[in-house]
């Protein structure tokens, strides 16, 4: 799932569960397990992500509208993600551009 530079995630909420990470991303629809990006045109995004205990995953269009819903996903809530980081959401890949 994970492909590419992220690093341990700093937990700032003093124990709360409330720490969110927003970025904004450029993410495309993968069409089977090979998949290749070259020539697939890529969409912006916004990616927000609830670290854990709730790892809360959710990827949307810059005017809101749901991409992918908010889902439990403990492995990308867990980690800090960097600029040029990929990962993929689902059917999705996705590219962080930065942190909002």
């Amino acid at each position: 799932r994970i492909l590419s530079n992220s690093k341990a995630a700093v937990n700032d909420d003093n124990g709360t569960g409330n720490h969110k990470a927003v970025y904004t991303v450029l993410y495309y629809k993968r069409k089977n397990k090979v998949h290749k990006s070259k020539g697939v045109s890529k969409m912006d995004g916004i990616l927000t992500i609830l670290a854990p205990p709730k790892s809360l995953v959710s990827l949307t269009t810059p005017t809101g509208t749901a991409v992918v819903g908010a889902r439990r996903e403990s492995e990308i809530a867990s980690q800090e993600w960097v600029d040029d980081s990929i990962l993929n959401l689902g059917q999705y890949e996705v590219e962080i551009l930065s942190k909002v």
